[in-house]
């Protein structure tokens, strides 16, 4: 070979290598459960850890949303992961009405499944993915590179197994005992690594920790004690969950998911895992999908504004910051990427907006259900029906259309006929029927198309409601929630971060649904056609 080629071969050939490198080994998404937007602005200037280093070398979008009107967790974890609505994935809440079963099912239920047991305990009723309708970010990749390794792991039964899909492996966890457990979809018993975390009991090294402040109490936004928090006493730092002597081990266990610790103890595991599965350690790409749940359980019960929250996101901060200084060791600085956004956002203490002279309120569930069953009633009265036309009532409505059709009403009218008198509920903003969000038709009315997204044949109601802008419902007197269209709910943080990936930001719109088309593209692989999402790697990229 003449010496010009041989100097060109081996010039491709190293390129070719360096080119081979920049393709990440692992890819990491992390969805912060709750988590708003504006928490990284606002806290910005105390951040000097994990949150520093996705926004300082990192790329944000600082416009994304969920375009979904149930702003749920399973909804927003299983949105990201597929890169679909849910008209199409199919998860269109954390539960919905199965009129084949006659109940409220759950959205990652399974009857014919168990938790596996550690230590032969009585049988627990299991949970898996089939109920999802569209394959997630990891099918994709064992589908295209079927020695991938892909796991998830969170706090949560549904984030976990929604990101895990159907060829993943995902780990959640179980406040009966503090360990972090899975389901015989996927397998029949623990690896030793899993069993030897769990038998460690990492859990119950936070029963002498109190959840004080981090910093300094200047360093705070607002008052600490609020009455509309929590149970309107225990509201002020500090919390000291575990010294109440009347606790037994399961209630520790699951008021450690209303403190920080919680997120902590979710990344040690995730930790066990890089290492004992060896993940991100050969060419072959592999995916773990974290879910950080504390914040949904700390921002219920304290409010978006709160001290307690302040204080989540600046240790959170600091966990995360261990995390990525543990993925730059044993898988490499450049050789991963990341990707952190939120699964819905939360709205503020409606009691709070009411003191600063803006309108809001919270409804119960029980006083929303009267309310919609009185309607039902009155109709069946008005068209001579003897039962309730109203089936099922909470923030969607199930309509018994029976004996309605023996007097001579059709469905599409007596959907029209409930929603127009659901609208005149003081709190009501609008009511969509099915024929309005079936159909693809012009309907200038706001929201519809965040509606038409979330609906799903099958599994929405006949009637999907609209709350007026800062209503919640919710079942205890204190506290807040989440679950609509509005802003507070939809507007998330997205950055990622890693190899092949420039610093910046971009303020033009994205949504939820692009972040794994993105990563998919990062990594070499081709995600299925008909998702609703889209790569933003054109944005972001070197």
């Amino acid at each position: 070979m003449p010496r010009r080629y041989l100097i060109l071969f081996i010039a491709l050939l190293a390129l070719a290598q360096i080119h081979a490198s920049e393709k990440p080994k692992l890819a990491v998404v992390i969805v912060v459960d709750q988590m708003r937007s504006d928490y990284l602005t606002r806290e910005q200037a105390l951040l000097i850890g994990g949150f520093k280093r996705l926004l300082d070398n990192g790329f944000q979008f600082t416009e994304a949303y969920h375009e979904h009107a149930v702003t749920e967790t399973g909804v927003g974890h299983a949105t990201i992961a597929t890169g679909c609505y849910p008209s199409h994935h199919g998860i269109v809440g954390n539960e919905w009405w199965d009129g084949t079963k006659s109940r409220w099912v759950y959205c990652v239920e399974d009857t014919s499944k168990e938790i596996v047991e550690r230590f032969g305990k009585l049988r627990t009723p299991g949970r898996s993915p089939n109920n999802l309708r569209r394959p997630v970010f990891g099918d994709w990749l064992r589908q295209s590179s079927p020695q991938s390794k892909v796991f998830a792991v969170t706090g949560k039964d549904r984030s976990s197994i929604l990101i895990a899909g159907f060829g993943g492996q995902a780990y959640w966890y179980f406040p009966n005992d503090g360990a972090f457990v899975t389901s015989t979809y996927y397998e029949t018993a623990y690896p030793a690594w899993v069993d030897s975390f769990n038998n460690r009991r990492p859990a119950d090294n936070y029963s002498v920790d109190v959840w004080d402040r981090l910093l300094p109490r200047d360093k705070y936004v607002g008052p600490d004690s609020v009455t509309a928090e929590y149970d309107g006493k225990s509201t002020a730092f500090p919390h000291n969950f575990a010294a109440d002597s009347d606790y037994v081990p399961r209630e520790y266990y699951e008021e450690l998911r209303y403190t920080p610790f919680f997120d902590q103890l979710t990344l040690q595991f995730a930790r066990n895992l890089v290492i004992n599965e060896g993940l991100g350690t050969d060419s072959i790409p592999d995916l773990l999908m974290i879910g950080c749940s504390a914040g949904d359980y700390i921002g219920h019960r304290y409010g978006p504004s709160s001290h307690e929250i302040q204080d989540h996101y600046l240790r959170l901060d600091s966990y995360l910051n261990s995390f990525f200084a543990f993925l730059d060791s044993t898988v490499g600085v450049n050789q991963y990427v990341a990707a952190l956004t939120g699964d819905h956002g939360v709205a503020p203490l409606p009691e709070e907006l009411k003191r600063k002279g803006i309108a809001a309120g919270r409804i119960d569930s029980d006083t929303l259900g009267a309310a919609i069953r009185r309607i039902g009633a009155a109709v069946a009265a008005e068209i001579k029906c003897s039962t309730n036309v109203v089936l099922a009532a909470g923030d969607g409505v199930i309509l018994n259309y029976a004996e309605a059709k023996t007097t001579g009403h059709d469905e599409p009218w007596l959907r029209l006929t409930v929603s127009e008198n659901i609208k005149r509920l003081s709190f009501v903003a609008d009511a969509f029927t099915r024929d309005d969000l079936a159909s693809d038709g012009d309907d200038a009315r706001p929201f519809v198309n965040l509606y038409r997204n979330n609906y799903y044949p099958d599994r929405s109601p006949d009637i999907m409601l609209r709350f007026k802008e800062y209503w919640i419902i919710s079942d205890e007197p204190h506290g807040t929630s989440h679950g609509t269209p509005y802003f507070y709910d939809r507007h998330v943080p997205l950055i990622f971060y890693g190899a092949g990936i420039k610093t910046g930001l971009d303020t033009l719109k994205a949504a939820s649904v692009d972040v794994t088309p993105t990563l998919s593209e990062l990594i070499g692989i081709t995600p299925p056609a008909n998702n609703d999402g889209r790569s933003l790697l054109n944005r972001l990229k070197r």
